[in-house]
Parts: C-alpha cells; sequence; structure tokens
C-alpha cells in the first residue's frame, strides 16, 4: 500500500490514501507528491483499487479521508505543507447522493484545524 495517512470504513471496504507507485529503480528517491485517495473493496486486489481523489495541481497536499459514525458522509482532510499552513481545509461527499463529488465546508488550509 506504501506510505499512508490513515483509513476508514465504509461498507465492506474502506477509504485510504497513498502516494503513486515508483517506477522501479526509484523507489528510494522518489518525492513525496501527489497523495491520493482511494476505495479498497475487502477481498479485491490493490490494483482494482477505485481512485476517488487527487490534485494534481497542488502535489505537496496530504489528503486524508475519514467518514461519519454512520457512513453517510464521507470528509476529506486536506492539509498543504507547500505553502506552510498549519490549519487544514475540510470537504465532503453525501454516500446516499450519486454524485460523490467532494465540495467544499472550509475551502483552502488556512491556520486553523477543522474537523467533524
Amino acid at each position: 500500500m506504501g506510505k499512508s495517512f490513515r483509513a476508514s470504513w465504509k461498507g465492506n471496504g474502506f477509504y485510504y490514501s497513498r502516494y503513486p507507485t515508483p517506477e522501479k529503480g526509484t523507489e528510494l528517491s522518489t518525492k513525496n507528491e501527489n497523495h491520493q485517495v482511494y476505495y479498497h473493496k475487502v477481498g479485491t486486489s490493490q490494483d482494482q483499487d477505485e481512485l476517488v481523489y487527487e490534485d494534481a495541481a497542488n502535489p505537496q497536499r496530504f489528503h486524508g479521508v475519514f467518514t461519519s459514525e454512520d457512513e453517510r458522509y464521507v470528509f476529506l482532510n486536506i492539509s498543504d505543507r507547500g505553502k506552510a499552513k498549519d490549519g487544514n481545509a475540510l470537504w465532503y461527499f453525501d454516500s446516499k447522493s450519486d454524485d460523490k463529488t467532494f465540495k467544499p465546508i472550509i475551502k483552502e488550509a488556512g491556520d486553523y484545524n477543522y474537523d467533524f
């Protein structure tokens, strides 16, 4: 799985964050950039995981996903080490909706930390 931020269960699988797999021979020299969020269904191979979020325009951001206790809401925590921000942005989507696009609650990382 590589370097992971944190995992959060949803149904018969879980969300997790990771960096792209480095090319063979560059495993020890690749930068930690382009943190992505995936959904893994238990019992399947990792190469079948669904990419649910990435932000190629901001390669130094960290992305962590967590779900509400009832697993209805999926939250995306975004921190921005490239801009030296101590806080985070917070986005979400409703898993009961057909639209699985993350929408902002707090659009940009700043000086404050937000959680749900």
